[in-house]
């Protein structure tokens, strides 16, 4: 686990090869955070740099709802460039898909970069062979549920309005995808 002053660390939430990202609390208030850094103590420049742009990018977009704000860089004790976000609580859209479809329908396995969320989008949510509910509303055994068209079309108004924004200052999300998008409950 890493280690940065004036955080303590609680939780790994996910790794790649060249990232951890951390859950854990800002010690002076009990803040909850975000800490994204880099995976190895003595990373390539480029992967440094990587995150070093992504904190200015975050600084540059504090004025836009629907984007977690950087509150600071800071470094870990072994000396690590480390991002630490604000924490938002709010569901992954991923699990609203699969409680919605179930888990084998609702898991997006493309590698394809170039395919883009709206064709991932468009192939789990548009499902012409949803069935409509029974007049108690349930469902007849061994149909799909799917999701009610005004949460698709929320979630998507939603992502579209912080795109629009992003794209605005010339920023290009490049990993918009189920997994990445919050619905939120409440922010902090």
């Amino acid at each position: 686990m890493i280690d940065i002053p004036g955080y303590r660390v609680e939780k790994l939430l996910s790794e790649t090869a060249s990232s951890l990202v951390c859950c854990g609390r800002r010690i002076t208030d009990g803040r909850p955070v975000v800490i994204k850094t880099v995976r190895r103590p003595h990373a390539a420049s480029s992967e440094v740099m990587r995150l070093w742009h992504e904190a200015n990018i975050l600084g540059q977009l504090a004025d836009i709802g629907g984007v977690a704000h950087c509150l600071e860089c800071a470094r870990t004790s072994d000396g690590r460039v480390a991002l630490v976000l604000e924490f938002v609580r709010g569901q992954p859209v991923i699990s609203l898909l699969r409680q919605a479809i179930g888990p084998a329908e609702s898991e997006l396995t493309t590698t394809d970069h170039e395919a883009g969320a709206a064709a991932a989008l468009e192939r789990t949510l548009v499902m012409p062979e949803t069935t409509a509910p029974l007049p108690d509303g349930s469902f007849p055994p061994g149909s799909t549920r799917g999701l009610d068209v005004i949460i698709v079309l929320d979630l998507a108004l939603a992502i579209a309005k912080v795109l629009a924004q992003l794209h605005e200052r010339g920023i290009v999300h490049k990993d918009v995808k189920p997994h990445n998008v919050l619905q939120l409950r409440s922010r902090r």
